[in-house]
């Protein structure tokens, strides 16, 4: 596939029925949905990845077009490229109210998160304060890491409890923080898979308030929340650029100056000599591009997705038997997990890709896994009806037209269901 001569549809396609049926416009494997319907295309898995910004597409392909310099190289091109990279690390940290020299370049949020319970798990070794909290909602890309240290015997681990929004229980989070072997407390800004919005603000700054670290994970706030690290009391926060528009592969790890962090990657002296290896400047100035084009357009952007998601909530409130997990003032909007009937989740996501509904169930880092989502367990759903639940994300490719296109899928697969069991 030639990705860059030409323009490409591929989250806003239509297809005619007569087309489908002729062979002529609808992707193979695909099946039309019933009736007259017109076939289209929806992606509604913005929580898993979002599309390439254009302003973050035009600022990769101008550095990869004009570098092949190294940003640790004197010359001309090396100097060129130390400039452009510079220049991305001040724009994100202009973005989040961070200072330039507290941010750290990495291949994504995977990484940084690794990275960061690292730091923390040897600041409790140091300190003698080995127990770290961490909310039952995290993400595996930080609950795993923690696990992992623990089993290792490099730190303890304790997991808070969740409300049945998904919320954390701040009152039990604060018994944590009065255990004197508590030396770290990790929680996620923004739920993956709800969108619920934790009162991370509030935790933070019980953790400075009793000398604590903090790691805020932003993967799914950074764009779609104003995130101000000069009022957020975090010691430590994680973004990854395709969760706002820009390319898959690259992060940024934010460690306030004087929080610890041990070396990731030795050799060279790059990112302050905490990570080594030639840094990606095409992939860090697309990823500042986007988070600048987000951070910009904040309030239109939350403006119009409030509007697609009361039009896909009150949808799905007129077919029978759907339910709404969490409720619109408690998560970003265009984050909705609904929980449906007739069909378990996975074959939901069939039944939905195949009327071309990109969704999920959960979170896509957990894709193939037959097992419920801790999260959905964690909010005390039963494992039956946890497996029941389908996560739609919209975001700035979204439509109205895309909107009601999904809940006609919906509700006409109900009906066909309802209709076979009523022949049965």
């Amino acid at each position: 596939m030639i990705l860059y001569n030409r323009p490409m549809r591929l989250f806003s396609q239509t297809f005619s029925i007569n087309d489908a049926e002729q062979g002529s416009g609808q992707p193979a494997g695909r099946a039309a949905p019933a009736g007259s319907l017109t076939f289209r295309e929806v992606y509604a898995d913005y929580a898993a990845g979002t599309p390439l910004l254009p302003a973050a597409r035009q600022a990769l392909l101008t550095w990869l077009d004009a570098l092949p310099g190294n940003p640790s190289s004197v010359h001309r091109r090396g100097r060129l490229a130390r400039r452009g990279l510079n220049e991305a690390r001040r724009e994100l940290a202009s973005c989040l109210g961070a200072d330039a020299s507290e941010l750290y370049f990495t291949s994504g949020g995977t990484e940084a998160l690794n990275w960061a319970a690292r730091a923390l798990a040897a600041h409790g070794r140091q300190s003698r304060k080995p127990l770290i909290l961490c909310s039952a909602v995290e993400h595996q890309a930080l609950r795993r890491p923690l696990e992992a240290l623990a089993d290792e015997g490099g730190c303890r681990l304790q997991l808070l409890p969740a409300d049945r929004y998904g919320c954390l229980d701040l009152a039990a989070a604060a018994n944590g923080l009065d255990d004197p072997e508590t030396g770290a407390v990790c929680l996620m800004l923004v739920n993956n898979e709800t969108g619920v919005i934790q009162p991370a603000g509030r935790l933070a700054a019980l953790c400075r308030e009793r000398g604590i670290l903090f790691l805020g994970d932003a993967m799914q706030a950074a764009g779609k929340l104003a995130l101000d690290l000069r009022r957020l009391e975090a010691d430590y926060l994680v973004l990854g650029a395709h969760k706002f528009g820009g390319p898959v592969g690259t992060g940024v790890l934010y460690a306030r100056q004087g929080s610890p962090l041990p070396p990731l990657l030795y050799g060279g002296p790059q990112e302050a000599a905490r990570r080594a290896g030639t840094e990606n400047v095409a992939m860090a100035a697309a990823m500042a591009a986007a988070l600048r084009t987000r951070t910009d357009e904040l309030v239109e952007t939350e403006a119009r997705l409030s509007l697609l998601d009361q039009r896909f909530c009150d949808g799905l409130r007129q077919l029978d038997g759907c339910r709404l997990l969490v409720p619109r003032q408690l998560r970003l909007p265009g984050y909705i997990s609904v929980l449906l009937p007739r069909f378990d989740a996975e074959t939901w996501l069939i039944l939905l890709d195949r009327a071309g509904i990109e969704a999920s169930a959960g979170s896509a880092c957990a894709a193939g896994a037959l097992e419920a989502s801790p999260v959905y367990l964690a909010m005390g759903l039963p494992p039956e009806k946890a497996r029941h639940v389908v996560r739609f994300s919209f975001g700035w490719t979204t439509t109205a037209e895309d909107i009601d296109y999904c809940l006609q899928v919906i509700g006409r697969t109900l009906a066909k269901a309802a209709s076979r069991k009523d022949e049965l």
